[in-house]
This record gives structure tokens, C-alpha cells and sequence, in this order.
């Protein structure tokens, strides 16, 4: 039920960024709204990773739904350009900045190498992890995006964590974070970015307060609505805006 959640909040976070001008306030509450889709996904990504027993093939699924989506992704982005910008950079727009898939894949090696690499040692850990956060500069979310799903892994998923220390945690890690991460790389704009990302710390409400209860879908269908979706807006933006 939370993917669901998660995937509609997405849609409308999408449409807003595509088809709504930027100064209106109908954008900024679709924005906001819409942003808590990445906790929430975030969350089913730690939950995944906890409870897959097949990480390789949880990690090729989530690579195959990053390549599929990243042309839809791009087009999503320049909107009515997309096609002057890609002969403008030579077709390097499409691999200058990367989908959140290729965070997520990251975020599952970053996990990896703190929870079951025994035998490597703690300065080896500590560069393998800076390697990998640096590594998720090149796509959307990045470092943040890890992070949040770290915050999740540890304070939620956690057994040994009470569940309202857990809670508190989490908050307070997750607004922590939010104004950190954009003060440090969104200096310009840090207040307009806080602003709209920080609401998205009540994404916790909905996953300790709605029952997350299994709807019979396919598997793919999950991998395929990524892709698709931002493929049909940006479609629609590009036609509808020439």
C-alpha cells in the first residue's frame, strides 16, 4: 500500500514540476505534497533490502527499471528542449545526471558494506562508503537520498530500537539532514529547497500509521511505472509546448 502511496504523491510531484508555472501557489503545495514520495520509497527500499533473500536479483531489477527510465527522466527534466539540448551536448545529457534508480542501487551496496562485511576493516569501510556517496552526486537525490534510507535502516527497521526512540530519531536525523544537505549544495536556493523537502519528514506518520498491506499487483509493475510515467509527462510537455 505505501508503494502505491508513494507512486501517486510521485505522479503529482511530477505533473506539478511539468505543466505548473514555478511562482503559483498551486505548485508549491503539489511540490510539497509530492515530495514525500522519496521517504516513502526510501523506506520500501530499506525494508527490501532487509527482507530480500535475493539481493543480486533485487539489485538487477532496480537496474534495469534505472536504464529504462533514464531517457524518460532527461526528457522529463528539459521538457519542450529536450531535443535542442541533446544535439547541443552531443547526447551527454543523458548520462550527465542520473535517475534516483542508480542512488537506490548504491544505497543497497552502501548498506551491504556496514551490515555484512565483517572482515574488511573500519578505515577500509569508511572509504568504501565515501566512494559510494560520492559516486551518488551523479544522480537525483544522491548522498541525500542514502542517507534518508540509512535513517530508516537504523532507526526503523532496527530490533533493537524502541519504537518511539526510533520515531524521534529518525525525525529528527531526517530535518537535521534536509537543512544540512541543501545549505551545503543548494546554497542560493537553500531556503526555497528546505522549504519545500522539509514537510516530507511526515512521511514517518504514514509509514508507522497506515497498515502497509500487500495489493496484488505484478512484481514489474512496480520496476515499469517509473519508466513509464515520467515518459508519458514528458512527452506531454514536450508536444503540448511547442
Amino acid at each position: 500500500m505505501l508503494k502505491i502511496i508513494a507512486m501517486l504523491l510521485m505522479v503529482v510531484d511530477h505533473l506539478a514540476l511539468a505543466f505548473l508555472p514555478s511562482y503559483s501557489t498551486l505548485y508549491l503545495i503539489c511540490r510539497m505534497v509530492g515530495r514525500l514520495s522519496m521517504p516513502l520509497f526510501a523506506y520500501k527500499l530499506a525494508c527490501g533490502f532487509h527482507y530480500t533473500h535475493d539481493l543480486k536479483l533485487y539489485m538487477k531489477n532496480i537496474a534495469t527499471m534505472t536504464l529504462m527510465a533514464q531517457i524518460p527522466f532527461v526528457l522529463l527534466g528539459y521538457g519542450k528542449d529536450f531535443k535542442e539540448a541533446l544535439f547541443e551536448s552531443r547526447g551527454l545529457i543523458l548520462i550527465a545526471h542520473w535517475n534516483i534508480g542508480v542512488t537506490f542501487l548504491l544505497a543497497l551496496c552502501f548498506l551491504y558494506v556496514i551490515t555484512h562485511l565483517e572482515y574488511v576493516g573500519t578505515l577500509k569501510k569508511i572509504i568504501i562508503c565515501f566512494t559510494l556517496l560520492l559516486l551518488s552526486t551523479v544522480a537525483d537525490y544522491g548522498i541525500y537520498g542514502i542517507l534518508t534510507i540509512l535513517l530508516f535502516y537504523n532507526f526503523i527497521l532496527s530490533p533493537n530500537c524502541h519504537k518511539l526512540r526510533g520515531l524521534f530519531m529518525y525525525t529528527l536525523g531526517f530535518a537535521m539532514l534536509t537543512i544540512l544537505y541543501y545549505l551545503m549544495f543548494f546554497y542560493d536556493a537553500a531556503t526555497f529547497m528546505i522549504g519545500i523537502q522539509l514537510p516530507a519528514v511526515l512521511a514517518i506518520a504514514l509509514v508507522y500509521w497506515i497498515p502497509d498491506f500487500k495489493i496484488r499487483l505484478p512484481k514489474s509493475f512496480f520496476y515499469i511505472f517509473y519508466p513509464v510515467h515520467m515518459l508519458i509527462i514528458g512527452l506531454l510537455t514536450y508536444f503540448f509546448s511547442l
